[in-house]
């Protein structure tokens, strides 16, 4: 068993919820482009009308063999196009790539908060050792300072 990085990218719930969603719109959708086992038939049909000679014949005067090789034929082109299709992880990932933009923009709360306390703890342990004291309208400036830059940061 591999150990999760302290880097790996954690979601929330409901970021977790929007990827899964995404990806089961992708998977609908890839799907649908299955058409229906009519369309499969159809494929085949044409495809083998030649190769067993029921060119000038209509369905109603194909031999049993010729419906079963149409048949399976039909089932070969399904097979085909359910082999292209991707794994649902290709999926979670294409959706978590459509969102990533969206989901970078989001700011944990409780880690702005500890960059900002530590931002200002660090200016005012500076001062602390110039001065020896730090008068509480300076406190305050630093403190407003540090929520600004960051903010600013956070906007870009």
């Amino acid at each position: 068993m591999t150990k999760k990085s302290n880097t790996d990218k954690k979601y929330s719930k409901a970021d977790l919820e929007k990827i899964r969603k995404r990806a089961r719109e992708i998977w609908k959708r890839k799907c649908l482009s299955f058409n229906t086992a009519l369309d499969d038939w159809l494929q085949a049909e044409q495809e083998l009308r030649t190769t067993i000679g029921i060119q000038n014949k209509r369905s109603d005067q194909y031999t049993d063999e010729e419906v079963a090789k149409i048949k399976a034929r039909a089932q070969a082109i399904r097979e085909e196009k359910i082999g292209s299709l991707r794994t649902a992880f290709d999926d979670w990932i294409e959706a978590e790539q459509e969102l990533k933009e969206e989901l970078t923009k989001k700011v944990n709360l409780k880690d702005l908060f500890d960059l900002w306390f530590n931002r200002s703890s660090s200016r005012i342990a500076e001062l602390l050792k110039k001065d020896g004291s730090v008068h509480p309208n300076m406190f305050n400036e630093i403190l407003e300072q540090q929520y600004v830059e960051l903010m600013t940061e956070c906007m870009k």
